[in-house]
């Protein structure tokens, strides 16, 4: 009994590690779109169309998993971050949005699963309160902790503060209207 317990666990690991390399679309916090009547590829390559269209660039792109993700687009807002000392002061403030996109046929047409999702850059939040150094001298700081990150993943710290959903109704629109628009010609 242990060994088929055993064998069961080890033909598992070696099944997860051998999918597609795009990560298992969540089933909630995604705005759902279906598409009637339209082929997942239709449905991917004009999803991949209106993303570029809103100025959003491809990190992901994987057809055969219908799965699409963005390089993060950043803009400087006044306060609506979510934290009181920003509506107040109005301080500006670096939001980065990342775009994913889950494409899947369905019977009679595809789905569209979409999250536009909102990160404030903390860098320098993170350094002017990173705590004092303390009395002991083990070192125990990340990269982060010292300002000597080498990729900018590494030496930038953001906090996601939701979704966009205004945006992501307009992506919505977009792609129903690009959609409407194909099949009228």
């Amino acid at each position: 009994m242990k060994i088929n317990g055993i064998a069961v666990v080890i033909s598992s690991l070696v099944w997860a590690a051998s999918g597609c390399n795009a990560p298992a679309p969540p089933q909630a916090g995604m705005n759902l779109i279906w598409l009637e009547g339209v082929t997942e590829f239709e449905a991917f390559e004009t999803t991949r169309a209106v993303l570029r269209e809103f100025d959003f660039k491809l990190e992901a792109d994987d057809v055969g998993a219908g799965y699409l993700r963005t390089f993060p687009t950043e803009e400087t807002i006044r306060g609506g971050t979510g934290r009181i000392s920003e509506v107040i002061f109005q301080a500006p403030n670096r939001i980065r949005r990342v775009a994913e996109a889950y494409i899947s046929a369905k019977p009679g047409g595809a789905q569209v699963r979409l999250a536009v999702k909102r990160q404030r850059l903390d860098t320098t939040t993170h350094r002017a309160f990173n705590r004092e150094r303390g009395a002991d001298d083990i070192p125990s700081e990340t990269a982060i902790d010292l300002d000597t990150g080498s990729t900018a993943e590494q030496y930038e710290t953001c906090t996601p503060i939701g979704r966009d959903r205004a945006l992501e109704t307009s992506i919505r629109n977009a792609l129903e209207e690009r959609l409407l628009a194909a099949r009228s010609e």
